[in-house]
């Protein structure tokens, strides 16, 4: 099926963009979108080969790690030579649901990136001696990670939240998930859900969307199809009273993270929620949490809150800080009381519009590089958004008016039954729940 849209879609007082889309007999979606100025070829790619499709731990990662190492006819080093020639920037990132592959390059250099790219993402050898040095170093990361809190605290978080399931298991494994697995594990991963029916391809670029979409044919046209990915079917137990578990460590501070269940991403009232949380703990200096625990009790230096983007599955509203030991009773008692003056008072006049100034700015700002402009196309075409949904959302959260957000707050916020994890020093503070 062929899709061409070829729409002019104007950005908040940005410049026009010539976009085009087409769908590969393969099943792969691809999008060229024309941004005029530098000669810049970004590609970013997202498949569903995330970590929630793992079966012990650990897979989808070093499955993305990997794809470096070594392709037919070349070897790891050969790989490094042409991404060090390519004079860009190549990175690969694995979240619970997706994997993002990236590939930046100047116009001149961009059939030799597509050229590279289809090899890394059809072509994988996945050399035995190269998995073992990944495993290896997987294991250091997760290791140094368990030794630093403001890290190891969310992997404590959304395994207390989700429960032994694979939106509560971290992205990289455990120690143990992945000391179990093989590189044969890896190669099944890869064959599973690397696919173009898995897979969307972005490119940004100062070219001819038209040719653009061309050039990719040529290099993922002979992709052999796959099966679409099926998400997981996932029980769930989410935490339906407010409870803390605290969490040993040798340290001269607490770190608090508070949460209860949030939505998914594609929830109409999505624009409502950014201005609300942005009010309450989005907004940096500005937000309640920040004005309340930092500047009236002098108890942190950070205090924040957020709504995570999930698909399917529920999300999470959290809420993270931390304090010096003799304060972590205090903020987690004020937490709560800020949570529940601000859903009983709600939002104010001076809040809603600096939240909407805010977002007015933010939004486009963060499609002004090619890299931020194709990130957010591919996050589009991944949780199911409308296209151009930064824009469409500026649009909307500029007609909403202080009733309204007041009116969904309640929808959206339980202090009533906020959980969560503290990491501290046990011996020396003891929490209690009011």
């Amino acid at each position: 099926m062929n899709i061409l849209l070829a729409l002019f879609l104007t950005l908040i007082s940005f410049k026009n963009y010539v976009v085009e889309k087409d769908t590969l007999a393969n099943g792969m979606v691809i999008v060229a979108c024309k941004k005029s100025g530098m000669p810049i070829f970004h590609v970013e790619v997202g498949l569903f080969a995330g970590s929630i499709f793992d079966e012990v731990g650990g897979e989808a990662l070093l499955t993305a790690q990997m794809l470096t190492t070594g392709i037919k006819d070349m070897d790891k080093k050969q790989i490094n030579i042409i991404i060090d020639e390519l004079g860009g920037n190549y990175s690969v990132n694995t979240y619970k649901l997706y994997t993002d592959i990236s590939l930046t390059v100047t116009t001149d250099s961009k059939e030799k990136a597509l050229k590279l790219l289809s090899g890394l993402l059809t072509n994988p050898t996945f050399p035995e001696e190269e998995f073992n040095k990944e495993k290896i170093r997987l294991i250091q990361n997760i290791k140094r990670n368990r030794s630093e809190p403001r890290r190891y605290i969310r992997t404590l978080f959304f395994r207390e939240f989700y429960g032994d399931s694979p939106l509560g298991r971290p992205s990289t494994g455990t120690e143990e998930t992945v000391s179990k697995l093989t590189v044969e594990d890896i190669r099944k991963f890869y064959k599973k859900y690397y696919n173009p029916q898995n897979t969307y391809l972005v490119v940004v670029s100062n070219g001819d969307p038209v040719e653009t979409i061309n050039l990719v044919k040529k290099y993922f046209s002979g992709w052999e199809k796959g099966e679409p990915a099926s998400f997981p079917i996932i029980e769930l137990d989410i935490p339906d009273s407010s409870y803390i578990k605290t969490f040993h460590m040798e340290t001269n501070q607490s770190y608090i993270m508070l949460g209860h269940v949030g939505t998914v991403r594609d929830n109409p009232d999505w624009p409502v929620i950014q201005l609300f949380n942005y009010a309450l703990g989005g907004g940096g200096f500005s937000s309640r949490l920040l004005k309340e625990i930092r500047d009236k009790k002098g108890y942190t230096y950070s205090a924040y809150s957020y709504f995570t983007w999930q698909k399917k599955y529920p999300g999470v509203f959290v809420v993270s800080t931390f304090t010096k030991l003799d304060n972590t009773q205090a903020v987690v008692k004020e937490i709560r009381v800020i949570l529940e003056n601000f859903k009983t008072g709600g939002i104010s006049k001076e809040e809603l519009e600096e939240a909407k100034k805010y977002f007015e700015g933010a939004l486009p700002r963060r499609v002004e590089t090619y890299s931020g402009l194709a990130g957010r196309i591919l996050e589009g075409m991944i949780y199911g958004l409308p296209d151009f949904y930064w824009e469409k959302e500026a649009e909307v959260m500029q007609k909403i008016t202080q009733e309204e957000v007041n009116r969904i707050i309640p929808e959206y916020l339980y202090p009533e039954k906020l959980m969560g994890v503290v990491i501290t020093d046990t011996t020396k503070v003891k929490l209690q729940l009011d």
